[in-house]
């Protein structure tokens, strides 16, 4: 709760004194890197999103601004999976997406006025998403699909549901361009934080904790002004 106040004090003040408010909207391709790659033959895929939201610049030089915002964002990850053993062949996909309220701090520069670079931080905060799950054994085929927990830890009241961590947070880096009132940007998000949740004893039942899991994600996004700060000039 700390944590959000202190973002929605930051995003708020940049809005006041931002120079100039983006509409910014775009698609997000997502996938995650996990610690315990699964047995057989794995197949990690790129799942695809929406990407919306406001952004706000405020000059700090000439060529240097500080950009925040609020945006949504849909993470996720697809995967196949597929061994053989004893009892036959068996498959397993799943579909994975997650939508997160983001609020970035990047430090952009732009060594020519049409061209900028940037790098900074984000934080997100998991509001839903869904899961759903394929699995195929000798032939037959079963289908499963639930909405996604936000939880810190998995116990025996959330044990059968898919359950992640709340928190989202890592590195922007971005390139962009700009021409009028357009900006046309592409950012990779390298996320830091662990979105697996711990897990209880009691659900653990001696087994040991999974490994982590982070997201991953390259936006790609047009951005057009809607308001610009006048400068009063004597």
């Amino acid at each position: 709760m700390k944590i959000l106040f202190a973002l929605v004090s930051v995003l708020a003040c940049q809005f006041s004194i931002g120079q100039e408010i983006f509409a910014i909207a775009g698609l997000a391709g997502s996938k995650v890197e996990v610690e315990d790659e699964p047995f057989g033959d794995f197949e990690m895929k790129v799942e695809n999103g929406l990407f919306f939201g406001f952004t706000a610049l405020s000059p700090l030089t000439e060529k240097v601004s500080l950009k925040s915002g609020l945006l949504y964002i849909q993470k996720g990850f697809k995967y196949n999976q597929r061994f053989d053993d004893f009892f036959g062949e068996e498959e397993y996909k799943a579909t994975v997406s997650i939508g997160y309220l983001a609020v970035p701090l990047t430090v952009t520069y732009s060594p020519i006025t049409s061209f900028f670079v940037e790098a900074g931080t984000y934080v997100g905060f998991g509001v839903g998403g869904t899961a759903e799950y394929v699995a195929t054994f000798d032939g037959e085929t079963e289908r499963e699909t639930n909405e996604i927990v936000f939880a810190n830890i998995i116990d025996q009241d959330n044990a059968n549901e898919t359950v992640l961590r709340p928190i989202d947070f890592g590195l922007n880096f971005g390139i962009g361009f700009r021409k009028a009132n357009f900006l046309v940007s592409t950012t990779y998000q390298l996320g830091l934080s662990d979105i697996t949740p711990k897990i209880a004893e009691e659900v653990l039942n001696g087994d040991d904790q999974p490994g982590y899991v982070k997201n991953k994600s390259l936006t790609f996004s047009v951005g057009y002004l809607l308001w610009k700060k006048r400068v009063e000039t004597n």
